[in-house]
């Protein structure tokens, strides 16, 4: 049968025989849903508007057949498991599969099938609602084509007529059984918006009984402070008047908890044009809205902390210069670093450290105006933006912050005594203050380090006085050693091995950047590679490192040595088109093999043109070198990178493996990031393995490589090398983590 069918004026009430008939087929003739019945055989009995819409098939073209040219063969099997719980008298939903329209199409949709009953009770066939579920940019162009539908139907509403009469009791019971709220909704004047029917779906998400919300206005469901102003909306809604068809809104349900529903809504005319009532469609979309809130805060806040990451917080921080230019009033920020923070990290592990830096972000929360904006910009280094703050309250603050982080390690452990202390560099905002939010963060952070070189636990501002003035034009201290360390051998590479957890030897190393300090110590990368980010030398790092790492290699290889090698490359380095010159005319002319290269790349690295990152991994791909994601997890673009990026090598986040044998949550997480590598065909390398225990679940989750101190600590990289086994690197080396 068909759905096409004219609408008549429906009485208020309950449906009577031959309206209920009638207004049942406008429901169906302009439902945006998909409603199709089968018989008991399968076959199509019933195939309406908008499943000729969803489809594409026209109702002739699939009334009496078979629906599997709509089925994708490989779920088949699942359009047959429906059908048959259907048939034993089960409800079934799928929320989220895929079907095929006649232009050979794939679409997402939701489904919901039941049981059909004739008149007697008995089951006879099956109803399906069908809702496409994909993007929301393609909904202007299904509702063009389905009022083009509406309008080829006018011309059908007779036959129609006549098969939705023997229809009647089947879309009695769809209706009924639909998955998602159904209701008529009122256009008089006197009664505008209030509710004609509702279908038993719609009374379970407001959990108001049926015959309490007949009657009752719509607007009446939404908190009372909004009730005023959403009137004139759900009036456009109704009236077709809204460009997209749809909102979603709050509303608060009987037990007057609020809840997000997606509301749908289509006018319906009789023959002369004259509206007649509106159906509406509700969707709780609830969850999804927590969902979508809780990514939100995660693009915008450091996991670890809660704190605003370093994006947000410049975001936040050229917001306030706007706001200071614009109204000639003032503002400060502080950039807060903690001393020694390194130290922890080594004497107490990185539980310890992490704890630490929790309660100084807390300590920093609590000691500044809720007014104020705090972010976390990276490792041990945070940063306060003080609205309307002048030097006096500036200072104020600065030195409470000095005073809270002592207090704050006093008590972190308990077997010893943790003594950190912090630096901190303040930069007055004023509307004279030239500069971006990133030079305005970049003078508070050279502030900070002249303090560190004033002997740690105190405050500087940048530009205050003719002393500091002085020590601020000859700030860039930092990036200077960086420019000498370039140019005069000031580099040395370190490396930490990988071990193979199906043949127990570590056949590759993690190549390490380490600067050679005035005193003969050894700094590691994370002391120097923000500077040298900010100020534009992390992609000649990166060349020296590539260069040699290159060299060692051929060395190796002349001695006979088979193992591989990881190379880390910044962000920056693999949107730079010059680099990726230079790295992949370095690796064409060295005398090496390129298979034995993995070139790594942060998950979190601030790559600022994906399609020219593309095109460099890409070449490294072509010249027979790898690609390694590294620390996966620990930012938002993880999947992001993984989709746009063709990596082999998946490196989980050490977070995640640190506590792995005490943590379910981290077991799930790395047997599930395990599983999609190999559905991918990727390996996996778990960082930060601490214990056997460790290495026996990352065995039995199916993890290809460990790494961390318990299977070898970072030690200098020497040449040339024969492969070591892989017990001996375990707690027997000393040297810096990566």
């Amino acid at each position: 049968m068909s759905d096409r069918v004219s609408a008549s004026p429906p009485p208020p009430g309950a449906f009577a025989d031959d309206d209920a008939r009638a207004r049942l087929a406008v429901i169906v003739a302009h439902s945006q849903d998909a409603i199709i019945a089968s018989d008991a055989s399968g076959h199509i009995t019933a195939w309406n508007r908008g499943a000729e819409h969803l489809y594409g098939y026209s109702a002739d073209e699939m009334i009496g057949r078979l629906p599997t040219a709509t089925v994708p063969p490989e779920l088949l099997h699942e359009r047959t498991v429906m059908m048959d719980a259907a048939l034993a008298g089960e409800s079934v939903v799928r929320y989220d599969t895929r079907r095929v329209r006649k232009d050979g199409t794939l679409i997402q949709v939701a489904i919901a099938v039941s049981p059909l009953r004739d008149t007697e009770g008995q089951i006879c066939g099956v109803s399906a609602f069908v809702r496409d579920v994909t993007a929301r940019t393609r909904e202007e162009a299904d509702r063009k084509h389905s009022l083009e539908n509406e309008r080829s139907a006018r011309a059908d509403a007779a036959r129609t007529q006549r098969r939705l009469a023997e229809a009647h009791e089947r879309f009695r019971t769809a209706f009924d059984h639909a998955p998602i709220g159904v209701a008529l909704l009122s256009v008089s004047d006197a009664a505008f918006g209030r509710f004609l029917e509702v279908n038993p779906a719609l009374a379970e998400m407001t959990r108001y009984p049926v015959d309490e919300l007949l009657g009752r206005d719509v607007v009446e469901l939404m908190p009372i402070e909004h009730q005023q102003r959403e009137r004139e909306t759900i009036r456009e809604l109704m009236n077709g008047e809204r460009a997209r068809g749809g909102l979603q809104r709050r509303f608060r349900r009987a037990d007057g908890e609020l809840v997000w529903f997606d509301v749908h809504a289509s006018l319906v005319r009789n023959r002369d044009g004259h509206p007649l009532y509106a159906v509406a469609h509700f969707q709780d979309v609830t969850e999804a809205k927590r969902h979508e809130a809780k990514l939100r805060h995660l693009a915008d806040h450091d996991p670890l902390t809660g704190l605003l990451n370093r994006r947000r917080f410049e975001e936040e921080l050229a917001a306030a210069h706007a706001r200071v230019r614009a109204n000639g009033t003032q503002a400060a920020v502080l950039v807060i670093d903690l001393d020694d923070f390194k130290t922890v990290n080594d004497s107490y592990g990185h539980a310890t450290g992490d704890e630490l830096l929790r309660r100084v972000a807390m300590a920093l929360r609590t000691r500044v105006r809720s007014s104020d904006a705090v972010g976390r910009l990276g490792g041990d280094e945070f940063g306060v933006i003080l609205h309307g703050a002048g030097p006096d309250e500036a200072q104020t603050i600065a030195d409470s912050l000095l005073a809270a982080v002592p207090i704050e390690c006093a008590t972190l452990s308990s077997d010893a005594t943790v003594r950190v202390t912090a630096s901190v560099g303040v930069k007055l905002v004023s509307a004279n203050s030239a500069g971006d939010a990133s030079e305005l963060l970049e003078e508070a952070d050279v502030a900070m380090y002249e303090a560190k070189d004033r002997g740690r636990n105190r405050s500087a501002v940048a530009g205050a006085g003719d002393e500091q003035a002085a020590g601020h034009a000859a700030r860039p201290r930092w990036a200077r050693r960086l420019h000498e360390a370039l140019h005069n051998g000031g580099f040395v590479l370190w490396e930490q091995p990988l071990l193979n957890l199906r043949t127990n030897q570590c056949d590759r190393s993690e190549l390490l950047v380490r600067m050679k300090g005035r005193a003969g110590e050894t700094i590691a990368a994370g002391a120097f590679l923000q500077v040298a980010e900010r100020s534009g030398q992390v992609q000649d790092i990166d060349r020296w490192v590539v260069s040699a790492a290159l060299s060692l290699m051929a060395k190796r290889e002349s001695a006979g040595s088979q193992d591989g090698v990881e190379i880390n490359l910044s962000g920056a380095s693999v949107s730079d088109e010059q680099v990726m010159d230079f790295v992949c005319e370095a690796v064409s002319s060295a005398d090496v093999d390129p298979h034995k290269i993995t070139f790594e790349i942060t998950e979190t690295a601030a790559i600022q043109d994906m399609p020219q990152a593309g095109r460099f991994v890409r070449q490294l791909a072509r010249l027979g070198c790898r690609l390694a994601l590294d620390d996966f997890g620990s930012g938002f673009g993880s999947f992001y990178h993984l989709k746009h990026l063709p990596f082999d090598v998946i490196k989980i986040d050490g977070e995640f493996v640190k506590e792995l044998p005490d943590n379910p949550a981290d077991q799930v997480t790395v047997r599930a990031v395990a599983e999609l590598a190999r559905g991918l065909g990727k390996q996996t390398v778990a960082e930060w393995v601490g214990d056997d225990e460790t290495l026996a679940l990352l065995r039995s989750f199916g993890v290809d490589y460990a790494q961390g101190f318990h299977v070898a600590r970072p030690r200098p990289a020497l040449a040339p090398s024969s492969p070591p086994a892989a017990a001996r690197f375990r707690r027997q080396e000393s040297g810096e983590p990566s």
